[in-house]
């Protein structure tokens, strides 16, 4: 069976904020191949379509539309936690607000809010986080 489209690309893609080009860059396309896919064209493998759903914190049968939920059923994080295991392992790593909001190329304020629970945070934003703490040996 060919798959015609990923009813729920375009959904998770808008709630993460993206372009469809921002969204091509990750499987090595371009907008005009997440065009294709969110609207039949085109069919995505299976190997786009596993980098999709890792990226946006899915699987590829909610993608596909064949797992029920509501994005934020399958997406949504605890602000409160997220925000206090950035304060961990900030201080973990002796880091003062200021240096990590700096390499993290956000401002001190929004990192406050972050972790103290104010900001929540999406599956992309996290992971962006989480990438940007690898750099703290």
């Amino acid at each position: 069976m060919a798959i015609s489209r990923v009813p729920r690309l375009r959904e998770l893609r808008e709630a993460s904020n993206m372009t469809q080009e921002e969204v091509g860059k990750l499987i090595g396309g371009n907008g005009r191949t997440i065009y294709t896919y969110e609207s039949g064209i085109a069919t995505p493998s299976l190997d786009n379509l596993s980098i999709l759903a890792d990226y946006f914190g899915v699987t590829i049968d909610y993608m596909m539309g064949r797992e029920s939920g509501s994005i934020d059923s399958v997406r949504t994080y605890e602000a409160e936690s997220f925000g206090r295991r950035i304060g961990e392992l900030r201080e973990e790593r002796h880091l003062t607000k200021k240096e990590l909001a700096e390499k993290a190329c956000i401002s001190q304020a929004y990192l406050s809010m972050i972790e103290s629970g104010k900001k929540k945070s999406n599956y992309a934003s996290c992971c962006s986080t989480a990438e940007r703490f690898k750099g703290f040996g």
